[in-house]
This record gives C-alpha cells, sequence and structure tokens, in this order.
C-alpha cells in the first residue's frame, strides 16, 4: 500500500494534530487500565525510557501469547493494521492501493526520485521491505532512482554501550544491498530503470535513518523531488512523524511524500507477519503509538464495563 501527500504549502510540512478517539473507540484498550497506572504513565511521558518499557513489557505479554498459540494472528493483526492504516490516513497521507495511474505520468517528467529502505534485524522483515522496493520499481517504472539501504550494524552500537546480545544480522544494509541485488539478478527490472545503490551504515534508530537519509541526499533545485520511504506498515506512523519534523526543521526540498509498507495487500497477514520479530515489533509501535496520541479526557470513557 502507498500512502503519498504533496508538499507543496509551508504549513504542510508541518506535523499533523493527531485525533485517536476513533480509533479509540474501535480499539477500547485504555478502559481496562487502572486509572492510576495510566495518569502515572502519562507523567512519565517525559521519560521515553520509561515509556519504551512499558510498551515493550505489554508487546512481549502479547508475543508470548502467540508463541503459545494463544491467540488468533489474522484477528489481532485485522484490527492492528485497520489501527495504522487510519493513523497514516490521519496523518494527512492519501492511500493509494496502486500507484501506476498516480504517479506513471509524473515519473516521465523532470522528477527526481529518492527511495529510503529502513533496515532491521529480522531477516523475513528486511526482505518483505526490499521486495517493497522492488514493487515500487515494477509498478510506477521510474527512468532514473536512487536507492538509499539504511540500517547499522547493532553490535558496534552495543558494544559502544557496553552492551551484550544476539545479533541476527551484522550489517543491516549491506544485507538488504546483497538481498535486492539476488532478487533483480534472478529475475530482472524492466528495461528503461536505472537504479543507483547507496548503503548508509550508521543509522541504530528511525530518527537516525531519516536525518542521515537527508544527510546523504543531494536534493534538484530545478526538478521536483519525490521521495519514497519503504518500512513495516506497524512503522510508518512514526516514520512520518519523525520525517514531517525534519522536514519541517531542515526545509529540504521535497515535493511529494510517499510511503510504502512491506506489507501487501495489508489486510492479509504476510509471512513476516507471522514471526514473533515482527509481532513484537508490531505490537510494540501499537501500544507506543496509542498511548502517545490517545487524548487523556477520552482515556476513561469505556464503550463497556471493565471485567
Amino acid at each position: 500500500m502507498y500512502y503519498t501527500k504533496k508538499l507543496t504549502k509551508a504549513e504542510d510540512k508541518a506535523v499533523p494534530e493527531y485525533d485517536a478517539r476513533g480509533i479509540l473507540r474501535v480499539l477500547n484498550y485504555f478502559p481496562f487500565i487502572n486509572a492510576r497506572h495510566v495518569n502515572l504513565l502519562r507523567e512519565s511521558m517525559d521519560n521515553p525510557d520509561w515509556v519504551g518499557a512499558f510498551c515493550d513489557m505489554s508487546a512481549a505479554a502479547i508475543t508470548q501469547l502467540h508463541y503459545q498459540k494463544m491467540i488468533n494472528l489474522e484477528l489481532v493483526w485485522s484490527t492492528v493494521s485497520d489501527f495504522f492504516h487510519q493513523a497514516i490516513q490521519m496523518r494527512g497521507f492519501d492511500a493509494i492501493p496502486s500507484p501506476e495511474d498516480e504517479f506513471g505520468n509524473e515519473h516521465k517528467k523532470d522528477t527526481q526520485i529518492e527511495i529510503l529502505v529502513a533496515g532491521t534485524q529480522a531477516q523475513e522483515m528486511y526482505r518483505a521491505r526490499v521486495d517493497g522496493v522492488i514493487r515500487i520499481l515494477r509498478e510506477t517504472m521510474p527512468p532514473k532512482c536512487r536507492i538509499i539501504f539504511s540500517g547499522a550494524n547493532p553490535a558496534a552500537s552495543m558494544e559502544r554501550m557496553g552492551l551484550q546480545g544476539g545479533v541476527a544480522t551484522l550489517n543491516e544494509a549491506a544485507d538488504m544491498e546483497l538481498y535486492f541485488r539476488k532478487r533483480i539478478e534472478r529475475n530482472p527490472l524492466p528495461k528503461g530503470i536505472e537504479v543507483s545503490l547507496k548503503r548508509e551504515s550508521q543509522s541504530d534508530t528511525t530518527a537516525k535513518n531519516i536525518e542521515n537519509f537527508f544527510k546523504k541526499v543531494s536534493f534538484s533545485t530545478d526538478k521536483k523531488n519525490h521521495v519514497y520511504i519503504v518500512s513495516s506498515l506497524f512503522h510508518l506512523p512514526r516514520f512520518i512523524d519523525l520525517t514531517m519534523k525534519e522536514i519541517a526543521e531542515t526545509n529540504v526540498l521535497v515535493s511529494e511524500l510517499t510511503f510504502v509498507s512491506s506489507e501487501d495487500p495489508i489486510d492479509a497477514p504476510t509471512q513476516a507477519v507471522g514471526t514473533p520479530d515482527y509481532l513484537k515489533s508490531c505490537m510494540f509501535e501499537f501500544f507506543l503509538l496509542l498511548y502517545k496520541d490517545t487524548p487523556k479526557d477520552q482515556i476513561f470513557k469505556p464503550i463497556h464495563k471493565p471485567i
């Protein structure tokens, strides 16, 4: 699924206000949390590590239930994917199932195309994201574009922090580029597409992915600049907020911004969705977004009485 927005006015580049009340009524999650505990959470909002720990534990509980085969994954994915889909649209991005009519003519004109692919540790997830890039190329047929694979060596980052732990992917950017090259070697891209590849191996957070991407790209001053960002659906709302913030602060020359979810279609679980790594990351972003964006006056209005 493609989510796109034209950035033609200065006010379009500001981070939009987000109203989660409609989503909250559907999910009805917060009414089951003790009111005193929710207030403690709100008071701790300035401490991102504390908030992250809460979301991490909540996501771990859901993942453990899935691992023990105690929840219906398709039901969970249906609810959660709809949540993220709505969150993206409420940030002012239009959903486009097929981009051929929307972008085809534009790409034949003078438009500079830049594509960012966000890295991750899980092989199934980063391969799904690379598959999403190949889908962009096949569906939009840009005559020329640049792809930047972004993701650090997490072992080096952990070592700098004095931590030890298992590392599944030693260099996210390099592994994504290698997978991309193997894919197009087996199944070449259509003729007429010129692709240049770059690797950015320093970013170990989403914010760094964005910051280093905009530092690495030299945007055109006499052409339109269309930026695509590819990641998992659950990652896109936070990616949008951070990208819009970066654009507003740096005033980079982006005329159109398109986010692409690696899940296609979004309403059907893919192979990556069924893995514990995916579900854990997905539920972490779900709790984080729900917690951050829900208006405080809506938290204690349950549709039905808590058990």
